[in-house]
């Protein structure tokens, strides 16, 4: 996305083309942390850290109604491997080049050691990261950003196949995932960024090449139920093992994560297996020996595959997965007879604008972006009484409830008014998607005309992804299909279907087996 934003603003002719949707992958299965680069400390790679610093920056700026400053805490105990001046010299470090403020959490410490498993010694470090609880909305947003540039986007729609000749690129066939229907695109550039899949996009060109480019690695990830003693920010602490684990709160609920797998199945079916689940539940029961944490305080999980730099192994005994070589990758096809033909992957939220920057450069094209100020994190309170006050104006002016107006500021930023001008003058489109929710149905409309959300998975999931929640249920899928339909002109037949579709791709992606503790998971 932020790559045909910046052809766009050069003049270029850009289509974006999705095989499912806006996204839908590896975007919607990620830590939701937007990390400013802290293990980069550890490898020594100080130009990627203040690269990631930068983008983190950037976010906090100008999708400041997305992503927020989150106080964490490193909790560490007389396993690491790291003295006490290492560590606090790491995190002066890491603000200093970040640019962000230190911060009270004397309050969060002395709770996390009551909270904490007392047979050890835990050293508390606290530091600042930013959180993107909806990074499916930051691409909508940038889709909206991208499109307004100029940008032809296509979401369900697939590449079958890219075509070569003399060399270099020529074209590309798509099949329309809707209509079923192919065309033919000729183009003289063509950016493979599908991210775990570009090994699969990259075999459509027939390319003289046989080594892969890219290993994925499933992350997986576990949500459970709040209980007394959680964090109210995030924690980071090492398993026995090396591993690194997080607790953080996301949507009423804590997110622990993650792992890092070698996934050699289908792409698309990935989902934590039960060992993966296990390991995740009985790290956070360890940790929070108090809470007395069950498989029945868990509410779902989700996997996602990182595209890492593929690494050929030397011999069967060398691992054949490095998690540290998470950095981005351009690769250019021209020597294997696609001249015109980039492949880019890797890197996180605040590497991607860098890493289409640096990628346009490499076609020839000048970034047009220009470097904001820095941010003030410590204006959250004044940013939080501006929303409000905003919300209420809105309420008196046009009647939408003011949790409903609030709701639609935090999801759509400076694009908010375009909803609130629709629902002003229509009261179906004031009704609130599902009872006990702020969210109302002029923001389906709004993804849908606007967002180009298709399917009731691409509102609910993603442009308005109020079925991430812990309450959802397929009362409220029906509800909310029952709403939103008539909004958008859909007959019985059409909602049926929508709420079938819909359904399965969310028991796909919220995963949770049916009977933990028969397979051998309990705390």
């Amino acid at each position: 996305m932020a790559l045909a934003r910046e052809c766009a603003q050069s003049h270029k002719s850009v289509l974006l083309l999705e095989k499912d949707d806006f996204g839908s992958g590896t975007t919607s299965r990620c830590s939701r942390i937007v990390q400013g680069g802290l293990r980069c400390l550890e490898s020594g790679e100080i130009g990627m850290l203040r690269e990631s610093l930068r983008g983190r920056e950037a976010l906090l700026r100008e999708q400041s109604h997305l992503v927020h400053p989150l106080d964490f805490i490193i909790a560490t105990d007389a396993r690491s491997r790291y003295s006490t001046l290492e560590t606090r010299t790491a995190l002066w470090l890491y603000r200093r080049l970040g640019r962000v403020p230190r911060t009270s959490a004397e309050g969060e410490i002395e709770s996390l050691r009551r909270s904490l498993d007392v047979s050890q010694r835990w050293a508390l470090y606290p530091f600042q990261e930013a959180q993107c609880e909806f990074p499916e909305r930051l691409v909508a947003d940038w889709l909206l950003d991208a499109c307004a540039t100029g940008v032809i986007a296509r979401n369900h729609a697939e590449v079958r196949a890219i075509q070569t000749s003399e060399g270099r690129v020529q074209g590309v066939l798509v099949r329309d995932g809707i209509t079923g229907e192919d065309s033919y695109v000729a183009t003289e550039w063509v950016i493979n960024a599908a991210g775990p899949w570009t090994d699969v996009v990259r075999e459509m060109a027939d390319l003289a090449t046989s080594s892969r480019l890219v290993s994925g690695v499933r992350s997986s990830h576990l949500m459970l139920r709040r209980f007394s003693g959680a964090p109210t920010g995030g924690l980071l602490v090492h398993s026995p093992d090396g591993r690194p684990l997080t607790l953080f709160p996301w949507n009423g609920m804590l997110q622990v994560g993650s792992t890092g797998v070698l996934h050699r199945g289908d792409l698309s079916l990935a989902e934590p297996t039960v060992e993966e689940i296990a390991y995740l539940l009985g790290s956070a029961a360890s940790l929070f020996p108090k809470a007395r944490i069950t498989a029945d305080d868990m509410v779902f999980s989700y996997a996602g595959v990182r595209p890492l730099a593929y690494r050929k192994r030397k011999s069967e005994l060398e691992p054949d997965l490095d998690v540290a070589a998470s950095r981005y990758v351009v690769h250019n096809h021209a020597d294997e007879g696609a001249l015109g033909m980039l492949s880019m992957f890797g890197g996180t939220l605040t590497t991607a604008a860098s890493l289409a920057r640096k990628t346009a450069l490499i076609m020839g094209l000048q970034s047009r972006r220009q470097a904001g100020a820095p941010v003030d994190t410590e204006d959250k309170s004044k940013m939080e009484s501006t929303l409000q006050q905003w919300a209420s104006t809105v309420h008196l002016a046009t009647g939408i409830p003011q949790a409903s107006a609030e709701a639609v500021a935090r999801w759509h930023g400076r694009y908010a008014m375009s909803v609130i001008q629709a629902a002003r003058h229509d009261p179906v489109l004031r009704t609130v998607i599902v009872d006990g929710q702020p969210q109302i149905v002029a923001q389906a409309v709004e993804a849908v005309v606007y967002e180009h959300a298709v399917t009731l998975g691409d509102i609910l999931l993603r442009r308005v992804p109020i079925a991430l929640s812990q309450e959802w249920n397929e009362y409220r899928t029906a509800q909310a299909a029952a709403r939103i339909a008539p909004a958008l002109g859909w007959n019985e037949h059409r909602t049926g279907k929508e709420i079938e579709a819909f359904e399965k791709e969310r028991s796909q992606f919220l995963f949770k087996p049916k009977d933990l503790r028969r397979a051998g998971v309990a705390a």
